[in-house]
Parts: C-alpha cells; sequence; structure tokens
C-alpha cells in the first residue's frame, strides 16, 4: 500500500493500518476492499492499482503480489483523471496531463484545464465525456472536486486495395487501407495526413507514376505498416520508386524488408524524403553489404534526404554521391533507444562526384562501398567538391578493405576517416568485440589537385596496399592543419614504406602545420618547395607511441626555389631514400633555404645539400647536418637499436657555388662519401663562392682517397676572399681538416681537435693544406698555431707560392709552414714576405708541429728535401732566405740560391 500527494490520511482493511502498517499478506483469491480516510485539511484524490473503485473504496483480488496507490490532496484541491475508451487508440494532451502514460493531475479547486484528443493513425476520434465543454477533439472542464473525463477512439475500418492504380488518386486524411496484393502504381497518388496503409505479409508497392505521401505534422504520419495482428520486420516488401517526382514528408515506414527489399527504394529516380520514421526493417539477409531501410544507392541528383530517423533496422540509409545527405537521427527516444545493428550512411561505391556535395556530422559513420566487392571508392571529379563535416561538427567516415576517396575536385574536411572496425565510433560493422581495427584496413586519401583543406581531421588504421593514408600527388598543393595520422601501417616497415601523409612532390602553397602522428611506420614526407615548421607533433598527446622512424623524409632530387625555412626540430629530416641517387636537395639560385636553431638533418649514402643559392644555418644551440645511422642525433631514425653505427664517410657533403651563405655552430659530421665510394668534403665552396662559417663543428670526415691528397673535411680552396668569414671553427677526425687557397687569410681561431683530453681524435693529415701554385696578389695573413700549414701536394708540380703584383704574405708568431720535395715561395718585385717570431719553415717530412704526413717514424727530414723561399730583385740576381726559421731547404752555392 502506497501513499502519495500532498495531503495526509490513512487507509484501513483488514490487517491493514496506513499510517504506519502498509503491508499485509492474504491468501490466494483473498478480495480486499481498502478504504482511504483523508486527514484534517486533506482531501481524498484517486485510487491507482485497483480492480474496482467506489468512493474512497479500492477492491483488489489477490491472485499474486500487488501495489496499490492513494493520493491525498490538500484541502483546496482536487484530482482530474483522463480516461479513454472506444476501439480505436489516441492520445490526450493538456497542462500537466499527457495521456499517454500521465492521465492524472491534481490541481486547485476552481482551476479550468483544456485538453486536446488526437486519435492514433487508424483511429477516428469520437466524442468527450463529463466536460464542461467540447469543440470538435477539445475539452473544457473546471475542477471544483475530482472529476473523470473520458475521451472515446474508435477504429477507422480499412479500405481493401488490390488492383493497381492506373490515375490520379487521393486516399483522403485520416483513412486506413489494406493492400493485400503487390501493385504498380503508374499514376499520381496522394496520401494526406493520418492515413494508415497495412500491406499483408510480402506484398510490395511499386511506383512508376508518382506518391505524394504528406502527413503534415508529427502528429499525423502517414503510415505505412504490416497488416499483421502481432506485426514484425520483413511482414512485407517495400516501395519501390523507379518514377520521379515522389515525395514523402511525416511518414513512418514500418516491419518492411521481405524477399531482402529496401523499405523504400530510389531506383535511378529522385525523391525527397523528409521527417519520416523507417523502423523495424529486417530483410531475411543479415548481412552489412544488404538492402538500406532507405536504399538510395541509385537515385538521381536533386534527391533530399533530411531529418529522418532510423531505429531497428539493419541497415539503415545507403546513398550515393549525387546529392547531399542532411541530418538525420538514428535511435529511437529516449524512452525506447533502440539503434541499428550496421549503425551508418552507407555510401555506395564506384562513384563519381561532380557537384558541391555535403556530408555534414551525423550521430552516425559514413560508409563507403561494401565488404565483399572492389567498389570501396568515391572519386570526387574535377568539377566536384565534397565537404564533409565541419569545424564546430566534424563528421566520420569508415572504409572497408582497400578503401579510398580519389579527389581530382576538392575535399574539405573536418571529419574522421578510419576503419570499418574500429568501434570507438561505434560498432557499425554489427560484431561486437569480434574485430579490431588494425594498421592497413583501409588504403587512403589522394588529392590530385589544388584547393583541398583538412582542418581537425583524423586519418586512423589506412595504409593498406602500401598507400599513404593522404598523398598530395605532382606539384598540387593542400592545407593540412591540426589532425591526427595514426596507426597508418603499410605491409612494408622500411624508411622507404609510403608515410601517413605523402607530400614529397607537394607544390610551394602547401601547409602542413599542428599536425600529430604517432602509431606509423613513417610518418611524414615533404618536399623541398615549401616551408616546414615544428608545430607538428610525432607522439600521442600521452608521449607514449610514437612511429616506427622517427623523422621526417625530405623528398630526394628537391628543388628550394624560393624563401624556405626548415624549422622542425622534434624530429630529425631525413633526405632521399636509400635505394635510389635521389638523395640530394639542391638550392636554386633564387632560392634561400633557412634552418631554425635544433634542426637536424640526416642523409644517405651520397647524400648531398647542393646551394646554388644561399644557405642559412645559424644557431643559438646547434644545427646538425649527419648520416642516417647516427643515433645519438635525433635518436634512432633508422629503427635498428643498436645494429648499425654511423661512420666516417656515411654520407657526401654540402656545397656552396654562390656568395651569402651563413653557417654558425652548425654539426656536420660523418660526411664525405667514403661509404659510397665518393670522394667528397663535408663542406666545400665552389665557383669563387664565399660564405660566413663560424663556431661550426666538422668530425668523423673521410672521403675514398685516405692519402694525403685526399678530400679535405672542409674544402674552400676554390672559394673567394672578399666576404669569406672562417673562425672558431672546430675540425677533427677527418682525413685531411682543411684547404685553402693563397689568397684567403686565416686566423689562429680554429680548432683541429675533438677537444675532448681523452679522445682528441685530430685529422690523419692534421695540417691546414693550400693549393699550390697560388699567386698572393693581395695582402694574405695566416696566423695558424694549431696544426702546420702545408703547401701543394705531393704528386704535381703546384708544390710552390708567388707572391707577386703587390702582394703581401704575412706568417704569424709560431706557425709552421711545411712544403713538400721541390716546394718553394717565390717573392717578386713590389712584393712582400713578412715572417712573424718562432715561425717555422720547412719540409713535410719534418714533425715539428706534428706527424704531419701521418707516416710515424717511417720518414725524417733532411737538407734539400724543398727549395726555399727565393727574392726576386730589380736587375740583381735572385737572392734565397736563410733566415733561422727556415729548415732543412736547398742550401745557397755560394751566394746564388742552390735551386
Amino acid at each position: 500500500m502506497a501513499r502519495g500527494g500532498a495531503g495526509e490520511g490513512t487507509v484501513t482493511a483488514t490487517g491493514i493500518s496506513c499510517g504506519t502498517d502498509c503491508e499485509e499478506s492474504y491468501a490466494d483469491g483473498a478480495v480486499v476492499s481498502l478504504v482511504a480516510e483523508p486527514g484534517t485539511g486533506s482531501a481524498f484524490g484517486a485510487w491507482t492499482g485497483c480492480d474496482s473503485t467506489s468512493g474512497t473504496t479500492c477492491t483488489v483480488t489477490m491472485t499474486e503480489d500487488r501495489t496499490v496507490s492513494v493520493t491525498f490532496l490538500v484541502g483546496g484541491e482536487a484530482t482530474l483523471t483522463v480516461a479513454k475508451d472506444g476501439s480505436g487508440a489516441g492520445s490526450i494532451a493538456g497542462t500537466g496531463i499527457d495521456c499517454g502514460t500521465d492521465c492524472q493531475e491534481a490541481v486547485a479547486i476552481g482551476t479550468t484545464l483544456t485538453l486536446e484528443a488526437t486519435p492514433a493513425a487508424g483511429s477516428s476520434f469520437g466524442a468527450w465525456t463529463g466536460c464542461d465543454t467540447t469543440a470538435a477533439r477539445s475539452c473544457t472542464v473546471t475542477v471544483t472536486a475530482n472529476r473523470t473525463v473520458t475521451a472515446t477512439f474508435e477504429a477507422v475500418s480499412a479500405i481493401i486495395i488490390s488492383e493497381d492504380i492506373t490515375v490520379a488518386t487521393t486516399w483522403p486524411a485520416g483513412g486506413v487501407y489494406q493492400v493485400t496484393n503487390s501493385i504498380n502504381i503508374s499514376a499520381p497518388l496522394t496520401i494526406e495526413a493520418g492515413v494508415v496503409v497495412k500491406l499483408d505479409p510480402g506484398v510490395s508497392l511499386r511506383v512508376t507514376g508518382s506518391l505524394d505521401v504528406d502527413g503534415g505534422t508529427a502528429d499525423t504520419p502517414v503510415v505505412f505498416t504490416s497488416s499483421e495482428p502481432s506485426p514484425a520486420g520483413g511482414d512485407w516488401g517495400g516501395i519501390w520508386l523507379t518514377g520521379a517526382g515522389s515525395t514523402f514528408k511525416y511518414c513512418a515506414i514500418q516491419y518492411a524488408g521481405a524477399d531482402d527489399r529496401p523499405a523504400l527504394w530510389l531506383d535511378e529516380v529522385s525523391a525527397s524524403v523528409t521527417n519520416c520514421l523507417f523502423t523495424d526493417h529486417l530483410t531475411p539477409t543479415d548481412s552489412i553489404d544488404g538492402p538500406a531501410a532507405l536504399e538510395a544507392a541509385d537515385a538521381t541528383a536533386g534527391t533530399v534526404i533530411s531529418d529522418n530517423t532510423f531505429y531497428g533496422n539493419r541497415v539503415p540509409l545507403r546513398v550515393n554521391t549525387t546529392f547531399s545527405v542532411l541530418a538525420n537521427t538514428f535511435s529511437g527516444p529516449a524512452a525506447n533507444p533502440r539503434l541499428n545493428k550496421y549503425n551508418g550512411v552507407f555510401v555506395a561505391g564506384c562513384k563519381h562526384l561532380t557537384g558541391n556535395i555535403l556530408w555534414p556530422a551525423q550521430a552516425v559513420p559514413y560508409v563507403i562501398g561494401d565488404s565483399n566487392s572492389a567498389c570501396n571508392y568515391v572519386t570526387v571529379d574535377a568539377t566536384g567538391q565534397l565537404e564533409v563535416g565541419s569545424a564546430t561538427a566534424p563528421a566520420v567516415v569508415k572504409l572497408f578493405s582497400e578503401g579510398n576517396l580519389d579527389i581530382f575536385g576538392v575535399l574539405l574536411a573536418h571529419a574522421t576517416f578510419t576503419s570499418i572496425r574500429d568501434d570507438e565510433l561505434g560498432d557499425t560493422n554489427g560484431d561486437g568485440t569480434s574485430s579490431v581495427p588494425a594498421g592497413g584496413d583501409w588504403s587512403g586519401i589522394r588529392l590530385h589537385t589544388n584547393g583541398s583543406v583538412l582542418e581537425g581531421a583524423r586519418l586512423l588504421y589506412g595504409g593498406g596496399n602500401d598507400s599513404p593514408m593522404l598523398e598530395i600527388f605532382g606539384d598540387r598543393s593542400a592545407r593540412v592543419v591540426d589532425s591526427v595520422f595514426a596507426y597508418g601501417v603499410p605491409s612494408t616497415q622500411t624508411i622507404t614504406t609510403p608515410p601517413a601523409l605523402e607530400a614529397s612532390e607537394a607544390a610551394a602553397a602547401t601547409i602542413i602545420q599542428g599536425n600529430r602522428f604517432y602509431g606509423n611506420v613513417v610518418p611524414l614526407s615533404v618536399s623541398a618547395k615549401f616551408t616546414l615548421d615544428d608545430s607538428n607533433t610525432f607522439t600521442d598527446e600521452a608521449g607514449t607511441v610514437a612511429n616506427h622512424f622517427q623523422a621526417v623524409v625530405m623528398g630526394g632530387c628537391g628543388r628550394v626555389t624560393t624563401d624556405i625555412q626548415w624549422a622542425l626540430t622534434r624530429v630529425p629530416i631525413v633526405i632521399g631514400d636509400p635505394n635510389s641517387a635521389c638523395n640530394y636537395v639542391t638550392v636554386e639560385a633564387a632560392g634561400h633555404l633557412t634552418l631554425a636553431n635544433g634542426v637536424i638533418v640526416k642523409f644517405f649514402n651520397s647524400g648531398t645539400l647542393d646551394v646554388y643559392g644561399i644557405l642559412t644555418a645559424q644557431a643559438s644551440q646547434q644545427i646538425a647536418f649527419t648520416a642516417f645511422a647516427d643515433d645519438s642525433l635525433g635518436g634512432d631514425s633508422n629503427a635498428d637499436g643498436a645494429s648499425s653505427a654511423p661512420a666516417a664517410g656515411d654520407w657526401s657533403g654540402i656545397r656552396l657555388h654562390r656568395s651569402g651563405s651563413n653557417l654558425d655552430r652548425a654539426l656536420i659530421t660523418y660526411a664525405g662519401g667514403a661509404q659510397s665510394g665518393d670522394d667528397a668534403s663535408a663542406l666545400r665552396l665552389f665557383d669563387g663562392a664565399t660564405a660566413s662559417i663560424t663556431r661550426c663543428t666538422f668530425a668523423h670526415i673521410q672521403g675514398v682517397d685516405a692519402s694525403i691528397q685526399g678530400p679535405a673535411a672542409v674544402d674552400i680552396s676554390e672559394g673567394g676572399t672578399a666576404g669569406l668569414v672562417f673562425t672558431e671553427n672546430r675540425i677533427f677526425d677527418a682525413n685531411r681538416p682543411l684547404l685553402i687557397n693563397a689568397h684567403q687569410s686565416l686566423d689562429d681561431s680554429n680548432l683541429f681537435d675533438s677537444g675532448v683530453a681523452a679522445a682528441p681524435l685530430p685529422s690523419r693529415y692534421d695540417a691546414v693544406f693550400v693549393e699550390g701554385c697560388g699567386h698572393i696578389n693581395a695582402s694574405t695573413q695566416w696566423a695558424v698555431t694549431q696544426v702546420p700549414m702545408v703547401v701543394g701536394d705531393p704528386v704535381t708540380a703546384c708544390n710552390y707560392l708567388a707572391v707577386d703584383g703587390g702582394g703581401h704574405l704575412t706568417l704569424g708568431p709560431d706557425l709552421t709552414l711545411k712544403f713538400f720535395a721541390e716546394g718553394n715561395i717565390n717573392v717578386y718585385v713590389n712584393a712582400a714576405f713578412t715572417v712573424g717570431a718562432g715561425a717555422w719553415l720547412t719540409t713535410i717530412r719534418d714533425d715539428h708541429g706534428g706527424d704531419t704526413n701521418g707516416d710515424g717514424n717511417d720518414t725524417s727530414p733532411s737538407v734539400g728535401d724543398w727549395y726555399g723561399v727565393k727574392y726576386h730583385h730589380t736587375n740583381a740576381d735572385p737572392t734565397c732566405d736563410e733566415g733561422s726559421y727556415m729548415h732543412y731547404q736547398t742550401p745557397n752555392v755560394g751566394v746564388e740560391c742552390g735551386w
């Protein structure tokens, strides 16, 4: 026994005094009479749960456990009870009443209420009883005491339809029609509000003419349903439209699906379907590829599908690319929140999109293609534009195996693109936990033209058929920002594997910013044509999932033709690939490549950076150029753990062909080309170019030629002088550290070891080499004391220097200058040669200042190992220098030079 309401009172019966004792056990079949007694200031309201009532008395026959309730009102309140009668059905609404389910309301005595009766489909309103006044379906009642009003609804008798409709016909509002045979509607049929169309088992409607179905409002829909007393999905077939011009508005199509038919099929025609309900469409075949409740895969342009509701179906909706899909609902109301088994908007594959099409966010994903065919793609043609989702309402697109989007027009995507097996966004394939998504589940999106934008997108589990998840094709541009690329795992796993985002051929207008890459084999490949900032990240948000190869691959054979910045510091930039000759990037004459502090660039064998424009690599801490196998900089980019180690000569080097480049605090290591059969310098100037090279480190440099004639780690001998700065650099663990020409001055700020006392790692031929046959016709100062300087080489006749044309060569204090056999300096008229205190001019065999010829004790110096210094005076025979700084030169013969 339960009590409710704002008033007070008790209920009495045999064994019950509720008040306090509100529960009693009775014999099966006992008849119990309960009497409600309102307390002081309260009034009796109503009983619920009784078999019968009479005033304040409730009678209950005990055949099972029962609960009854009584309402007591505060004095001045009374209860209005609404009842329904008749053979039909309907609902009643008013203030506080929604009957339906809520058919009582306690109100203050004297309150006037107006109630409205609405018959259900297939019923009509009869009459009101108990009202003060009525008008059509309205009842007005003033509650002066407990009152009951009743609305009568009567079932409408069905009109039998068994013949084709061949002339224009209207089924008037409120009628009931029972279709007993499958019929063809070849003429216009208009169905008005509130009509119920009942179809016998297996029956279908084919419409070669047109249907105009208009329920008017959600309260008076046109209903197509089963004629069975206990209807079930698949009772009848469906509606098949092959004629143009049909309209469905405010309708319900229920319990269809017999013979694997759609509930509504748009077969190569257009139609408008809005504000309709599709429910309990169950075909004999239970398959994700089965017919949809609303099947519009073959519908034509002009079709409108909007504001419909789908639940209790297998496949709710299938569309194509000739029309936009507007907002629809894919679950039941809150009181009955049923879903669809394969809950998605299915898009027919192998279709071409030629116009402007919208796929707005739905409560379910879009699903492209089917599970059993190769038609798992959609192509956006050159005239087409596909807009998926919006910035405030992103959409979801799922794809089957090998599924892809080919974009020859424009894609505007605020959307997630993922595998059909990805249940994070709903169990679209209806298999519970039987399948899980994996990298390579679908292929990718291919952009063949300019203008596409992916913003706030997510591309997950793609990479099938060894495809990128997103590819920007040759010399095309796109904007890809604030997006996620995760678990793009093609079948191969090498650094040449297609990356999650492939932009190695993308054009200069391309923007790739603010994206996140993780769980991929290779995250990103870019071209040298556009700027790469530091806004992209390469782990998940927790920082626990990275990519197999933590690097951005720069497409080889790339050309920088304008001002380009590389500012990426989170992972290294890797140039080219290990399997082709395209392991270089060229900065063209009009190009300017700027690297930010912290950037790491890695190269494969033979890799080079060829600069015909300008290279700016000025760091506050360090910018690094190194080998792909170097794990000490930027991590294990080649993802082989400790299986490989970098070696001197792993890549070639940097070549500067034009003046104006600036390198400050750059680290250039493991260059020289030895591992690929090249003889290269880590840094080399060509064509008279000059550059500012300061505070840089050159380490572990080796070409194939390991002799004293082999390439120098830094070769500026073909560079110019005006604008050349080479100071405070460190060169170590090379074959020859530095090669200059006779015109280039060099101070004593450069260092030639590692700076680590325990492992200084000097170069094999540890000297500054000066190109022989040089003519000094301006002022040249050499002040190097860290290592000796060496003129020429041991093979050619170019082992001399000439100071002429007004030139002046100055050797700083304590400088050691060495010569090969027959090496010499000729000082001509109007030229000068100045030697600082402590300088030492000698043979290459003299280990003064270090074992410059790298032979240990195998050779020793002797007099005549080199010629010496000869002065050519006006109108006089030349004389040779016999200063104390001269060692092991050819001695004079009398007053004349001995050479």
